[in-house]
């Protein structure tokens, strides 16, 4: 089972649009608009760390760029020389909007830059996410076109060969440009002779190329970067034939080498009139996939900006965007309605030495489709056949969260080639202790009652703040940060607590009665407050790229067909739209119709259900 310290809510598909978000004023109020303030309490219940801006006096380390990076928590310095911790008003209205945009069903926040680009990806575990290329020729420009010069299958040479011809050693050289500048000569003589490979037990004879200073054999040696233990580099020969290459198979080759500015080997060839490649084909022999590398990357047929599949009205303002506001850049501007203030710490300055903590924390990337890839074609814990980039219908998870964990995580540190502690890779930070409290306010103007309900229920995470915590700052991954959130509403505002909750659940259960018979009910609310439960924490690990026996544990779940299951443990439900659909598809009868019965007592939820038969 795969184990990871995040999980997610499930992409909203429907985003709700308040119907008043047109009408927002800062200088004529709502007719039924409020202002008032919103006293805080903040508990941290785990040791907690928010990095503090480099400044003179602190302790820092120094990354591996050469910037100082202070290794304390924010504070500012007082006049005799004591620190004053505190919590950033920006950390709290992050937390606070991102935790409104998951319960209100708000908009997915995506950096555009970065996720419209197309993702690469070379998977050994999935025949069909890896280019395994026999064949070979030079990519070159004819016209407007683009053609390839046929070098036919692919013809190996070794290190040793390559020193004979030119006297250069280049194994142990790792990129291309380093290579390619070392070598006086591309072009070898050569001829063709075999060696009897060995694989899997199986003797199989294998074409290879030897340097002969008298064969009338020329090639071009093509170098690709150093991969493990690579013995080999190849030799290049045209034969005359000239390919065709589709369109749409060059863009994805672009894509995987010349817009991903990381890939060294395609920054190298990037410009160049004459590229060697190597290509598949299928069984009519047409070319399927052009790479730099025999075994190469190969481009997915959708960004991560397009898997966020979400019914987006360009110009109209969620709920977050039309209380918190709205950047001008990212459609139409709005100034918010709410003003956070620093949250200062009951500890003025630090008798003790704090303990400086050592850990690494870098998340996984998206690419990994098992735990960040919506999967539908399962069976209990694990797939039948893998969702990724690949497919269509491919959907991200959804808002990724960091659940509530019972206890504080440290992890092995990495070793480098030297056996020492790889510092490149991890962060340094001084924690504080648990039981600190913060306080500050929270000021709104002109909210109507259910955006005062909205805020209060992203707060207080519905009113259940005596058991449900939320979690900020660095390191959540690993346990820290869970905090505890008491509120007191100034004596000006009209209603309760209870009754500006009420009022936002009965706004949410009015929008959109198709998916949910109540919005509390919800299984992606349930789902996201399941999360938040102190009640109910658990350890939950990452994955090890070398584990207690030296295995991978990510080679090891993709080769299990295992995926990351939903926090509750179970698959999230579809919507009541979407299994009418999918029983009508199948011929079957929709399932016993429940009543749902809600009751707020004392900011505590309670949901009585009744199955009738439909």
């Amino acid at each position: 089972m795969i184990t990871a310290p995040f999980n997610f809510v499930p992409l909203n598909e429907k985003v709700f649009y308040p119907d008043w978000s047109e009408q927002v004023s800062h200088d004529i109020p709502f007719s039924d608009g409020e202002s008032g303030v919103i006293d805080i309490t903040i508990t941290a219940k785990s040791p907690m760390f928010i990095r503090n801006h480099y400044q003179e006096g602190d302790k820092f380390y120094t990354d591996k760029e050469g910037n100082k990076i202070s290794k304390e928590f924010c504070h500012i310095k007082n006049s005799d020389g004591s620190k004053q911790y505190y919590l950033p008003a920006s950390s709290l209205k992050g937390m606070v909007r991102s935790t409104l945009e998951i319960i209100s069903y708000g908009k997915i926040i995506i950096d555009n830059d970065k996720h419209s680009q197309y993702l690469s990806v070379r998977d050994m575990t999935n025949k069909t996410l890896v280019a395994t290329s026999q064949k070979c020729g030079f990519l070159v420009k004819q016209n407007n076109n683009y053609i390839i010069q046929d070098c036919g299958k692919v013809l190996t040479i070794s290190y040793n060969e390559i020193k004979k011809a030119n006297g250069e050693w280049l194994k142990d050289i790792e990129n291309v440009k380093t290579k390619y500048n070392k070598i006086k000569d591309i072009f070898i003589k050569f001829k063709k002779d075999k060696k009897i490979m060995n694989v899997r037990g199986k003797k199989i004879p294998k074409q290879i190329a030897i340097y002969s200073n008298i064969s009338e054999n020329i090639g071009q040696l093509v170098f690709t970067n150093k991969i493990n233990n690579k013995k080999n580099e190849f030799i290049f020969k045209e034969n005359g034939n000239e390919l065709e290459l589709n369109k749409n198979i060059l863009l994805n080759f672009k894509k995987v080498y010349f817009e991903d500015e990381n890939s060294e080997i395609g920054q190298y060839w990037k410009g160049k009139n004459k590229i060697p490649i190597f290509y598949t084909t299928n069984q009519q022999g047409k070319i399927t996939a052009i790479g730099l590398t025999q075994i190469f990357k190969l481009a997915y047929n959708k960004t991560i900006l397009e898997a966020s599949v979400q019914d987006i009205e360009d110009g109209r303002l969620d709920l977050p965007e039309t209380i918190l506001g709205v950047k001008a850049d990212e459609g139409r501007g709005l100034k918010g309605r709410v003003y956070f203030s620093h949250f200062k710490s009951n500890i003025i300055k630090f008798e003790k030495k704090q303990k400086e903590v050592e850990q690494v924390l870098g998340s996984p990337k998206p690419t990994y489709y098992p735990s960040y890839i919506t999967q539908t074609d399962t069976r209990g814990d694990i797939v039948n056949r893998y969702i990724t980039l690949m497919d269509e219908n491919a959907t991200i998870r959804g808002f990724k969260q960091y659940p509530l964990q019972s206890k504080i995580q440290s992890y092995k540190l990495p070793i480098n080639d030297k056996g020492e502690i790889n510092h490149d890779v991890t962060s340094k930070f001084k924690p504080l202790d648990s039981g600190i409290v913060f306080t500050g306010k929270i000021r709104f103007h002109n909210l109507k009652k259910s955006e005062i309900g909205a805020l209060i229920s992203a707060i207080t995470l519905h009113g259940q703040n005596k058991t449900h915590f939320h979690n900020i700052g660095m390191a959540k991954s690993l346990g820290y940060g869970k905090i505890k959130i008491d509120i007191t509403l100034s004596d000006r505002l009209i209603y309760s607590k209870e009754e500006y909750l009420n009022t936002f659940e009965e706004l949410m259960n009015s929008w959109d009665k198709k998916d949910y018979q109540n919005w509390i009910e919800a299984s992606r609310i349930l789902e996201f407050f399941s999360m938040k439960d102190s009640t109910k924490e658990r350890e939950f690990r990452y994955q090890q790229l070398e584990n207690e026996q030296g295995q991978n544990d990510f080679v090891g779940a993709k080769k299990s067909k295992e995926y990351l299951l939903p926090y509750s443990g179970s698959p999230i439900q579809k919507s009541k739209s979407t299994q009418l659909q999918q029983a009508k598809k199948n011929n079957k009868v929709t399932p016993p119709k429940v009543e749902v019965k809600r009751k707020l007592s004392r900011g505590k939820i309670r949901i009585v259900k009744k199955a009738s038969e439909k």
